[in-house]
């Protein structure tokens, strides 16, 4: 194992999730067929 490179990422979705616009969003699942509780 000695001499492999590793790599590591993180996405902080959290902060990502605020720059989403929530209505276009609900908009596009609904299309794809998401609904009920789910979009609650």
């Amino acid at each position: 194992m000695i001499g492999l490179k590793t790599w590591i990422g993180f996405i902080d979705f959290s902060k990502a999730y605020d720059m989403v616009p929530h209505m276009a969003l609900i908009f596009k699942l609904k299309n794809i067929g998401f609904g009920g509780k789910i979009l609650d």
